[in-house]
């Protein structure tokens, strides 16, 4: 591996970067820290949430989980339930959603009706990719 193009943690600087914090309305509003530094430089719901992300599964083929399923909120709401996904799923799940959601909206449905509907058809989509991936 050619470590030439490795990121360097921004807090002890000897470690390769292996987490990427965004905080909005922070200074500075991101931080990109080694496994080390994360524990102690991170706001207490990000070390939550990395807790929460190496402790999970993802929610489509029980991968190491990547990221967060932000569309699971935006149907569900604030309280909804933490999903993840591995990076793979992740990748294929936006490229999905994006494919629905550049198509209009049905004037004759209301948007959250038609935001569930989306996301049903996105997780069919996703649970056959899988299978089509995983086989």
């Amino acid at each position: 591996m050619d470590h030439a193009y490795l990121e360097m943690c921004h807090s002890c600087e000897s470690k390769v970067v292996s987490h990427y914090i965004s905080q909005p309305g922070a200074e500075p509003p991101s931080l990109s820290l080694c496994d080390d530094c994360v524990q102690t430089h991170t706001p207490a719901f990000a070390r939550d949430f990395t807790e929460d992300l190496s402790a999970e599964g993802c929610r489509f083929c029980g991968g190491k989980a990547a990221a967060s399923d932000s569309l699971a909120h935006v149907i569900d709401g604030a309280g909804a339930e933490e999903k993840f996904l591995c990076r793979s799923c992740a990748l294929e799940y936006h490229r999905i959603g994006l494919r629905y959601f550049e198509s209009p909206l049905d004037p004759d449905l209301k948007a959250d009706e038609r935001l569930r509907e989306i996301m049903a058809q996105i997780d069919t989509d996703m649970r056959r990719w899988v299978i089509q991936r995983d086989n």
